[in-house]
């Protein structure tokens, strides 16, 4: 009797569960209807509902002037760059398109190929396909536009250098950041597409000079397509980067570069009292405006190829024999020492033996009896090689190093190298 009691009991049990199963299946199939056909036109229309996005506007970079801060040394110019939305280019017509674009910007279509072929067909973000677009171009492409179904174009910033050429080593150029710069400098705020100084000041002070880029912000669909594209969208203002001030002079600067002419080397013109630099000119130079010009390219692998390295800063990235300014070295050791009176008189006959080798005097017919006043007042070289041979080798290059010779300055450009002060144990392991 108990057996049968528990037997129906379960059969209950199996009966309500059961039922309870198929109940909820029931509604939830009964769910998934009304979801698939009274609610599907509203979800589908969901799906395509709007996100946000946000693209940059580029900050202005700061001007630089020269000393009476008047005139700008560099300027930002407008510009424009051309772009590609890759899934606007009809499939029929994409080589026909990319050939005839390729010829107004003269670009070999490869260019054009490769920019579009990192993204897919279907893709509606922006490519760009070229800075540095003058007006006429992108008068063009406006005036047939119908020929160019999913070209744009925008406004940028382009650098511009209207100084004299000779402060080039000086300001630097600016450049897309590269990949392996980007690695280094992500965590500072550079993004791929930023503009990073390059060289001289505007790679020393880039983070002032670049500003805070701004925000575009607009929705798209879940195409990536901009749906709001001819209506307001909603921005935060880019702030410009800082202007900076030189201590460069540049009518100075200008009558330097005269003065070099076009001999290799360098002048540099100091204010006494303060230590600011004045002028700095290296030869040969470059024009900085070649950098962003449509042929910057050719015009950087030219005179990187140039044997007399235009890019070198020959100021503060060469090395150079001080000449008789070295005399005011061996003048102080001489005064400090007393290895012999400076009031000791020295025959100079125009040539001074020293080993086997003779060392001429600049003036070749001598300065006769000359003392430690009238040889530095006549630079003349015997009495300072007589000096020299006095104090010996290593206290001249302790000297030397005393009034921070091959040493590094501290200047505010990058890029700078030390010197060498020879000394008998630089000699034995020369």
């Amino acid at each position: 009797m108990e057996t049968v009691k528990g037997s129906r009991r379960t059969k209950l049990r199996m009966i309500v569960l059961s039922s309870f199963v198929i109940v909820s299946l029931l509604m939830l199939l009964s769910y998934l209807g009304y979801l698939q056909l009274l609610k599907g036109l509203e979800y589908k229309k969901q799906a395509r509902d709007t996100v946000h996005r946000q693209s940059v506007i580029p900050a202005p970079r700061g001007k630089i002037y020269d000393r009476y801060f008047d005139l700008p040394l560099v300027v930002n110019g407008d510009a424009f760059a051309v772009d590609i939305i890759p899934a606007e280019v009809p499939a029929l017509d994409r080589n026909e398109i990319y050939h005839s674009l390729a010829r107004r910007l003269k670009l070999p279509v490869q260019t054009i190929e490769r920019a579009v072929g990192s993204t897919q067909e279907n893709s509606y973000r922006p490519v760009q396909i070229r800075g540095n677009v003058d007006f006429e171009t992108i008068a063009f492409l406006a005036e047939h536009n119908q020929q160019f179904p999913g070209v744009g174009w925008r406004r940028m910033h382009l650098r511009q250098y209207p100084a004299i050429s000779s402060m080039a080593h000086i300001i630097g150029y600016v450049g897309y950041v590269a990949p392996e710069e980007l690695r280094v400098l992500y965590n500072l705020g550079y993004r791929a597409g930023d503009i990073l100084g390059k060289g001289g000041i505007e790679k020393r002070y880039d983070q002032l000079l670049r500003g805070k880029n701004g925000l575009r912000i607009y929705e798209v669909d879940v195409w990536e397509r901009n749906v709001n594209r001819n209506q307001e969208t909603e921005e935060v203002p880019p702030e410009p980067g800082k202007d900076l001030v030189l201590t460069l002079d540049r009518r100075i600067q200008l009558l330097s570069e005269k003065a070099l002419g076009q001999r290799l080397g360098s002048v540099v013109v100091l204010k006494p009292s303060t230590g600011e630099i004045l002028a700095m000119v290296s030869y040969p130079r470059f024009d900085l405006n070649l950098f962003s010009s449509p042929e910057g390219t050719k015009s950087s692998t030219r005179l990187s190829l140039d044997d007399r390295f235009p890019f070198l800063n020959r100021a503060i990235q060469s090395a150079y024999p001080p000449a008789s300014t070295f005399k005011i070295v061996l003048a102080a050791a001489l005064l400090e020492e007393e290895v012999f009176p400076a009031t000791r008189q020295v025959l100079c006959t125009g040539s001074f033996t020293y080993g086997d080798r003779d060392f001429s005097c600049w003036l070749k017919s001598g300065h006769g009896l000359v003392d430690l006043f009238s040889g530095l007042a006549q630079s003349c070289d015997v009495y300072f090689y007589t000096v020299g041979v006095a104090l010996g080798a290593e206290r001249i290059s302790d000297y030397a190093r005393g009034f921070g010779l091959a040493q590094i300055s501290g200047i505010d450009l990058p890029g700078e190298v030390r010197g060498l002060i020879p000394s008998p144990r630089w000699k034995q392991g020369a």
